[in-house]
């Protein structure tokens, strides 16, 4: 299962991706709203689909507007649709952690909750060790695919 860059199924192969893990209702951790681009992850169709809420853990506070631009200057299909589910990053809550300041974009769950997760999983930095090593082996796999 992979996701199209730029596409928009991100929901529902991260939904497959959960269920195939047998970690339906179990909370999906995310260092970001968009996936591989301009492909976005949509916490409410994930909840629906798996039962699992959701939380975006960002170093820095999300930008609409530089979200607005980009997909604007992409000339994407669904731009409207995307909009939609990238606006839940201005309910982002700054959260003081021990690791540092992060953003948190919480869905189906309430802000306590999500700093606690947030805090519960940070290890060496301020993103959650699951993300962190998530992003970590996306990265050197992409650059291994590269050098191909």
């Amino acid at each position: 299962m992979v996701s199209l860059v730029d596409g928009v199924d991100a929901s529902s192969v991260l939904a497959g991706l959960v269920l195939k893990l047998g970690a339906a209702g179990k909370p999906v951790l995310l260092d970001s709203l968009t996936i591989a681009g301009f492909n976005i992850v949509s916490p409410p169709a994930l909840e629906r689909l798996v039962g699992s809420p959701v939380l975006a853990v960002y170093n820095y506070r999300p930008s609409m507007e530089r979200l607005v631009a980009g997909l604007r200057s992409s000339g994407l299909p669904l731009a409207g649709e995307r909009m939609r589910v990238l606006s839940l990053v201005e309910g982002a809550v700054e959260a003081e952690t021990p690791r540092g300041t992060v953003y948190l974009v919480a869905w189906g769950m309430e802000a306590p909750e999500a700093v606690r997760l947030a805090v519960e999983t940070q290890v060496y930095g301020r993103k959650p060790e699951p993300v962190r090593i998530a992003h970590y082996t996306a990265s050197e796999a992409s650059e291994a695919l590269k050098r191909g």
